[in-house]
């Protein structure tokens, strides 16, 4: 099954382990790894693209936004996120660019979408942008 499959046949998958001998808590706690390695997979698929490369080259700002349609609910995604360093403004995860290596993501959370940058900053001003 791929990461993309997995987005899809969460819910499904949620459903049979609630079925099993498995406590609620384990069961969302495997769902969580589930939807952050999704998070994580989309992450780092954008910060390998060629525009955003660019942009993070030339600090050209409009690359270095991007919104996420995804399957799972804030709730969810939330969830999937609360390993990452409660104090910032933004979850923070760490892909790996293929060119300069380890690279911050920060990241948005509302209902079916997240919206991440490279920038914190950037973030902040596009996310007051749009609420």
């Amino acid at each position: 099954m791929t990461q993309i499959d997995l987005e899809v046949h969460l819910p499904l998958i949620a459903e049979g382990l609630s079925k099993t001998p498995l406590t609620s808590d384990l069961v969302d706690n495997i769902c969580g790894r589930l939807v952050y390695d999704v998070i994580k997979k989309k992450c780092t698929e954008w910060v390998n693209d060629p525009d955003t490369t660019i942009g993070m080259e030339c600090f050209w700002t409009e690359y270095l936004v991007e919104e996420i349609p995804l399957e799972f609910t804030k709730e969810q995604l939330a969830n999937a996120l609360l390993n990452t360093d409660i104090s910032l403004e933004f979850p923070e995860i760490y892909v790996e660019h293929d060119k300069y290596g380890e690279q911050d993501v920060y990241i948005a959370i509302f209902d079916k979408r997240i919206i991440i940058s490279t920038r914190c900053w950037l973030l902040r001003d596009y996310c007051g942008d749009i609420n």
